[in-house]
């Protein structure tokens, strides 16, 4: 199907980065400045994104006159519960939907078990849908900001479209236009505003997935970053990446 052609009701799923808002302003782009009633920006909040993420998200929802729905996961004793609606002003700002997670688990995520994505992200939203959005109950697109320089991702996405398990079907519109990391960048560029922070900040601030150097460099920018990581650690006894 055209990802940009929405005639089902979809979820986008925006991270707070360039990428993932440069793909909302083209959906917003090419529907004349207005999403339909079906189709709704989806941002999940894990509490360790850097503050000028948040930010990000709120000025582009200000700018573009565009509503986005802010999720946080919220420790509650039915799976359906474990969500919450927030604002840019309520919303967490050290960590704690991830801690909430980390002491629900008892354990940490890591490179091989990403608990905290599929926590903090994928089953919130699709809880919030089912709970609170009028086309949940039914089948429905997700749109990912993949880009074209990541065909990895995409191949790990289709693998699991195929495998049947999710009551959603995934779109990858940026990849299907050929939209890769620099023609973003110097979209943004000729913007009024942007992020304002390096790439390597993206997504938690000392996500496990990064790699060393860019975990170093956000250490030294900013040394009390690590604090709550050490926490988490400290209080399960084991480590994020060995």
């Amino acid at each position: 199907m055209d990802a940009w052609t929405i005639d089902r009701p979809t979820i986008l799923a925006v991270s707070g980065g360039r990428t993932s808002m440069h793909m909302l302003w083209r959906y917003l782009d090419r529907l004349g400045g207005r999403l339909p009633e079906h189709t709704v920006p989806v941002f999940c909040n894990t509490g360790r994104e850097h503050p000028k993420t948040l930010d990000f998200v709120q000025r582009c929802s200000t700018e573009w006159s565009c509503r986005i729905v802010w999720l946080e996961y919220r420790d509650a004793e039915l799976p359906a519960d474990r969500w919450q609606e927030v604002s840019h002003n309520s919303a967490s700002r050290d960590g704690e939907p991830f801690a909430a997670v980390i002491r629900r688990k008892q354990m940490l995520p890591n490179q091989v078990t990403r608990f905290c994505t599929t926590e903090l992200k994928v089953h919130c939203t699709h809880r919030w849908a089912r709970a609170a959005w009028p086309y949940g109950g039914q089948r429905y697109v997700k749109a990912i900001g993949f880009r074209s320089d990541e065909p990895h991702r995409v191949a790990r996405a289709k693998h699991r479209c195929g495998q049947g398990k999710d009551p959603w079907d995934l779109a990858w519109p940026l990849f299907d236009d050929g939209l890769d990391k620099p023609a973003i960048l110097q979209w943004w560029a000729t913007q009024s505003f942007d992020l304002g922070i390096p790439a390597r900040h993206g997504n938690c601030d000392l996500c496990f997935l990064k790699s060393q150097w860019k975990l170093c460099q956000n250490i030294e920018e900013d040394p009390a970053m690590a604090d709550w990581w050490i926490g988490q650690q400290e209080a399960v006894g084991s480590y994020f990446r060995n």
